[in-house]
């Protein structure tokens, strides 16, 4: 099973600069679709969906992966989460579910016994970067209440390696990905800006953990120069 975590940028293309995007470029949207079909993933997670509508929309770039789940953003409708899966999936719990609202939004998914959790998880753009720090650690408290037999992590955690969120994840019995194969100074963003997307892996998958792998940057472009997004894909595969 391959697992792919990727924060869309609201399908816009990296040259986008606004917080409240319409509906999705349609050319990136059909080229970040064909750049994610070349890595053939079962899974897709995806964060930074912005509207039923626009989830709807990417959906038909997808015919492969025909079993879709979205869930929009709680105090920011635009930051909404979406898992498209090529197998049947069960939602278990998602943002709605939550008694505290997050900031942006969450999904719990079974996939062939596999349980996923899709994350994003609030910056300093709208609180600063204090109160963002703490919102994320209370948000994923949250998450595990709801939940609490997450196998794999996934998304946007918007925090560098080694900070609360990254203890919180090992505290539970958790492994990020990326450093279980080494390679954890490499950037999620696409512009090298250090790592903040993350698969974490609980202990007892990690016999079952065989690849961890982040998009070239070069690759990831249109060819006026736009990034498809500003987070690059991040992938794992898992032998089930």
């Amino acid at each position: 099973m391959r697992i792919l975590t990727q924060n869309a940028y609201w399908l816009q293309g990296s040259a986008f600069t606004g917080t409240n995007p319409g509906l999705p470029d349609r050319r990136i949207l059909h080229e970040l679709a064909g750049f994610l079909k070349r890595i053939e993933p079962d899974v897709i997670c995806l964060q930074e969906i912005q509207s039923a509508e626009a989830m709807k929309v990417a959906a038909e770039e997808f015919p492969q992966h025909p079993h879709t789940h979205y869930s929009p953003g709680a105090h920011y409708p635009q930051y909404g989460t979406a898992v498209m899966s090529k197998h049947r999936m069960r939602v278990l719990a998602h943002t709605p579910d939550l008694a505290a609202r997050p900031q942006r939004a969450f999904q719990v998914v079974d996939v062939q016994g596999v349980t996923i959790a899709n994350i994003h998880l609030p910056s300093g753009r709208q609180v600063g970067a204090e109160e963002a720090a703490s919102l994320r650690t209370e948000e994923l408290k949250n998450i595990f209440t709801t939940s609490d037999n997450v196998s794999i992590g996934a998304g946007d955690m918007n925090e560098k390696p080694g900070g609360p969120v990254g203890n919180f994840w090992v505290e539970r019995g958790f492994r990020d990905s990326a450093e279980v194969f080494g390679m954890g100074a490499i950037a999620t963003g696409a512009e090298g800006t250090g790592r903040g997307d993350y698969i974490f892996v609980h202990e007892r998958l990690l016999g079952s953990l065989r690849h961890y792998c982040v998009a070239e940057a070069g690759d990831f472009t249109v060819d006026d120069g736009r990034y498809l997004s500003d987070h690059l894909p991040v992938w794992i595969d898992l032998d089930i």
